[in-house]
């Protein structure tokens, strides 16, 4: 399917049906917008889903199919510097919280934590990042498969912390 979906993917790029609807993932077929699309299974050949929105079309006789219209997109807006310092930890079963504590002090303005399972944290590290300074803003990232972010760090499938800004 590897060369399919390269071929699938340059004919939806070049078709003018697909101006206007962001960034786009085909596979297998499926066309996908990137900002629903998951990888819900390591070994399967349809492993890639939208939950919650399916997709967006489909490739019919070699050519793109779209469900709907295209919708109006709002852009984003500049940021007005990117030069933050961002952190990204990996969270382990049986990880210490050294590299943890040591964020704020290394000048790091966010943190992003990649938990495991079902996006949990060990229990020291829940702990530590409950006690980020108050400067610090914290908010969830979209659990995977598109479930909604549980309430807990302990439970977080991702949680991102930063000392500067808003949190998205």
């Amino acid at each position: 399917m590897g060369g399919q979906n390269l071929l699938n993917a340059a004919i939806v790029a070049l078709s003018p049906d697909s101006r206007g609807r962001g960034v786009l993932v085909v596979m297998n077929d499926d066309i996908h917008g990137a900002r629903w699309v998951r990888k819900t299974h390591a070994l399967a050949l349809d492993a890639f889903t939208s939950p919650g929105h399916g997709p967006l079309g489909g490739i019919v006789e070699g050519r793109p199919h779209f469900h709907h219209p295209a919708s109006p997109r709002t852009p984003l807006s500049v940021p007005d510097h990117t030069d933050h310092r961002v952190a990204l930890l990996e969270a382990t079963l049986d990880g210490d919280t050294l590299l943890l504590d040591q964020i704020v002090p290394l000048g790091y303005a966010a943190l992003v934590v990649n938990g495991f399972g079902a996006g949990h944290v060990p229990e020291p590290w829940a702990q530590r990042l409950g006690t980020l300074p108050s400067t610090c803003r914290y908010g969830w990232l979209r659990a995977p498969g598109g479930a909604p972010p549980p309430r807990l760090p302990m439970a977080s499938p991702a949680v991102k912390w930063t000392c500067s800004g808003a949190v998205s």
